[in-house]
């Protein structure tokens, strides 16, 4: 007869077997695959992976360019020594439908990469630009309607040049020889699983315009965005200064596609069609399992396999038999464990366990666990209730962010 231990020691246990020593976690160019995952259909062929993989634009081997932005600063010198704002406008070429982000989402995600990489570039602002984002961001997290930036003006040569604000108009409407224009282009491989950034910028007034550009393109986009996305762009930002902790932080070379790794949870579940958001076991899954008795789930879970390979066990314990799936390549887990009370009853509870590598969601925060839940009861109907726990799980090494779905039936 099997030993029964306890799920978590269970889980533990198998998670220490099968990752290895030298886990994607640890390597020093750190290339992290990034999954959502769905239970679907069957249990035996339930796992569904929405994926996405971030690498250091050096580490590409096959680029293809996605979104073009380009940024538009009028720069009349006497304008900016009497501390006039300027005009500045952006303009967007999509050319290519990325694969895994829509418009919004793409445009997002290559706003916050720009304003990692002038971080980076740009010491003298630095911890000026990442504080202003952190307050802005924390305002669009937060319901506010536009992206609020205090005013900023930079010291030079005995004067005092405005960084922001800026007044945003169209494209056309910058007719001015002295205008400047800065290139982004978010660019990755044919399948969009890699991520980078090439920027081209025009020569002078870099002190001033380098910062400027960040917050005029997160200002357009804040104002293309309805309030449901400029709440994500809030919060993938302030997912990104989380992820640096310090201004400091933003030094490294490649630290902008790190932390938008960090906030790439956000930005995937906002580009998930909204009918599969955060769907994490269907209606058709829930009724079949409560619908079984403890012998009938014994005999089923035995039957389970994974159809893309993934490592199986199953872990006995006193409440039933837990079925756990794990993949050694993207350090990715699964837990499903019905608990029974008795042998001839259905199961009390379904509990679906998600296994992220650590760090996956530096910020879990009310938002993102209600909207969750949210997309789980449209999913299963009025006859379950639902609510999702996160903890982070330190052993075994890095550690898992771990998002699990409480399932019961609702009370008649």
């Amino acid at each position: 007869m099997a030993t029964c231990i306890p799920r978590e020691i269970a889980l533990r246990l198998f998670l220490d077997e099968l990752t290895p020593a030298s886990s994607l976690w640890e390597m020093s160019s750190n290339p992290v695959l990034l999954l959502r995952l769905s239970l679907k259909h069957s249990l035996k062929h339930a796992f569904s992976v929405i994926g996405l993989v971030l690498l250091f634009p050096c580490l590409l081997l096959a680029q293809d360019s996605y979104l073009r932005l380009d940024i538009m600063m009028d720069t009349d010198a006497r304008r900016l020594a009497a501390r006039i704002p300027g005009q500045a406008a952006v303009r967007w070429e999509a050319i290519a439908s990325h694969p895994m982000l829509p418009g919004d989402r793409a445009r997002i995600a290559l706003a916050a990469l720009l304003y990692g990489r002038i971080l980076f570039a740009h010491e003298e602002t630095r911890a000026d630009l990442f504080a202003r984002i952190e307050r802005a961001a924390r305002g669009l997290a937060e319901g506010d309607d536009t992206f609020k930036v205090e005013s900023w003006d930079l010291r030079a040569g005995g004067l005092s040049f405005p960084i922001w604000p800026w007044r945003l108009v169209g494209p056309g409407e910058l007719t001015s020889a002295r205008t400047y224009k800065y290139g982004a282009t978010l660019i990755g491989s044919h399948t969009g699983e890699f991520f980078g950034i090439l920027l081209d910028m025009a020569f002078g007034l870099e002190r001033v315009l380098a910062p400027a550009s960040a917050l005029i393109t997160l200002s357009a986009v804040s104002q293309e965005l309805d309030r449901n996305g400029r709440m994500l762009l809030g919060e993938v930002l302030l997912a990104m200064n989380g992820h640096y902790g310090t201004p400091h932080a933003t030094a490294r070379p490649g630290s902008e596609v790190a932390a938008l790794r960090a906030a790439l949870p956000l930005l995937l579940a906002g580009g998930v069609p909204s009918e599969a958001r955060g769907r994490i076991v269907n209606k058709q899954d829930a009724d079949r399992i409560f619908g079984l008795n403890r012998s009938q789930w014994e005999a089923e879970a035995k039957q389970m396999v994974h159809p893309d390979g993934w490592k199986v066990r199953l872990s006995p314990v006193e409440t039933g038999t837990g079925v756990m799936a794990f993949d050694p390549k993207t350090g990715m887990g699964l837990a499903v464990q019905p608990l029974f009370r008795d042998w001839q009853s259905p199961p009390e509870m379904l509990v679906v366990g998600s296994y992220y590598p650590a760090g996956t969601f530096p910020k879990f925060n009310e938002r993102l666990k209600r909207d969750m839940e949210a997309a789980a009861r449209s999913d299963l109907g009025p006859a379950y209730s639902v609510s999702i726990s996160f903890t982070r799980m330190a052993s075994p090494a890095p550690g898992f962010d771990v998002v699990e779905v409480l399932i019961t039936r609702a009370q008649r």
